[in-house]
């Protein structure tokens, strides 16, 4: 609750100062691996603020004022980081991996013992693995179509991060590839319950690392399922050209409340 109730005051402060179309013409959006840090730091600002010492002392401030003090160490404007957020929701799902990514370093933060077993999962082996295929793929070798779906058994409650290196080609002919999962279970329906999160893949023709990542919503779930190069439909006749390698699905436990 407390993490919706961040997002909340940073969507009310922030997205409620509306932009001009002119300004919003000059504007950039903010990567994502510099906006999350932003995120980050806000969270720590009203985490301070609701402490009646701090809030004593900094009662003659205004806390946009504090915050625009924070967007300045970042290198950013108010109007910017607005406009980046703003871009972002209109993604929902791009907008979740955001605030997920916001959650899960903050969770270090708090939990220094989760923080331990989160590096754990990164550098882990075999033996926390959950990969259960090969773990180097050369397309079109292994499949000219090849998206190399996997299906892994869900056995306890948790944050669950799938990652990989992946090399895209510039010839490589699938539209829109990703690193895509889902979180499932059989709910009587023709597709079943399907949790889906996602990461946008690049043709650079260089291996990259890529990670996704998300906690268990529903009790319920049973697999862990997705592909590691998922591509939209397209009726055209096209070719893979990738490689995938270090493919790693681990589980960081999570208590119940």
């Amino acid at each position: 609750m407390r993490f919706i109730y961040f997002i909340s005051i940073v969507c009310i402060v922030f997205i409620s100062a509306c932009n001009s179309d002119n300004k919003k013409e000059k504007l950039e959006v903010i990567p994502k691996e510099q906006l999350i840090p932003v995120l980050i730091d806000m969270h720590k600002v009203d985490g301070a603020l609701s402490v009646y010492r701090i809030r004593r002392d900094y009662r003659y401030y205004y806390k946009e004022k504090i915050y625009d003090t924070v967007l300045a160490r970042h290198n950013t404007t108010r109007e910017q980081f607005n406009y980046s957020l703003e871009y972002y929701s209109e993604d929902l799902e791009e907008f979740e991996q955001i605030f997920e990514k916001v959650i899960e370093e903050l969770s270090k933060l708090e939990n220094p013992e989760d923080a331990h077993s989160l590096e754990e999962d990164r550098f882990a082996g075999s033996k926390n693995n959950l990969w259960n295929q090969k773990d180097h793929w050369f397309l079109p070798q292994d499949g000219i179509q090849n998206q190399i779906q996997f299906s892994i058994p869900v056995k306890e409650y948790g944050r669950y991060t799938v990652k990989a290196k992946i090399k895209l080609y510039s010839d490589d002919q699938s539209l829109n590839p990703k690193l895509r999962a889902y979180f499932w279970y059989d709910n009587g329906s023709k597709e079943g319950y399907c949790d889906y999160f996602y990461i946008d893949l690049k043709k650079t023709g260089e291996f990259k690392n890529y990670t996704i990542s998300r906690r268990i919503r529903d009790d319920n779930v049973t697999h862990l399922k997705g592909w590691l190069i998922y591509n939209d439909e397209n009726e055209e006749a096209w070719e893979k050209h990738a490689e995938v390698k270090d493919i790693q699905i681990t589980c960081r436990s999570i208590k119940r409340r």
